[in-house]
């Protein structure tokens, strides 16, 4: 009788774990993309330790005119533009950390040293690529804006200074 209690005692507890976990890595990620969250994304730059690399930097990666896709093609269309412009961003920038910030807007955090070079391939493949929904063929583009790690600057500081470049202008990287 012992066993069989402990042997459902053990049950429940790797269970327990297991459904622990998926909640955590649920929380972590966005539902649509698969990508990394804003929670996971804000959690990861407040424990960047000191001592890491200061050739860090992130992108903040817009989609150029995504509203009018929605109201165009219908959120469907939406969905499928930001999955796709997801895959594409996990294939070129594989070594990065990538989250779904929110909306259409996606940040990239890397310590690649060439940032303006891989964004610029990351722009350009989603530029290049034909987005196949339905019977319609459509042509996104991308602007990026980009900042650099600057110890003086908050973590907010940091992403407003990538956002704000994004106001310079249409399917462009601006560092």
């Amino acid at each position: 009788m012992f066993s069989i209690v402990m042997l459902y005692v053990w049950m429940f507890h790797n269970v327990a774990i297991r459904s622990e976990e998926k909640l955590e890595e649920m929380a972590m990620r966005d539902n649509l993309t698969g990508l990394y969250n804003r929670h996971f994304l804000l959690g990861t730059l407040d424990n960047m330790s000191i001592g890491a690399s200061k050739e860090r930097w992130l992108a903040l990666l817009d989609i150029d005119d995504f509203k009018n896709v929605n109201d165009t093609y219908g959120h469907n269309c939406g969905d499928y533009i930001l999955h796709r412009v997801a895959e594409i961003a996990q294939e070129v920038c594989s070594g990065c950390i990538i989250c779904r910030w929110g909306g259409e807007e996606f940040i990239i955090l890397s310590s690649v040293n060439d940032s303006t070079g891989l964004v610029e391939s990351l722009r350009q493949r989603i530029s290049d690529e034909e987005f196949s929904y339905d019977t319609t063929t459509l042509h996104i583009t991308v602007t990026i804006g980009v900042a650099s790690y600057d110890e003086e600057m908050t973590n907010d500081g940091w992403i407003s200074k990538a956002d704000e470049r994004l106001y310079s202008g249409k399917n462009k990287v601006v560092t």
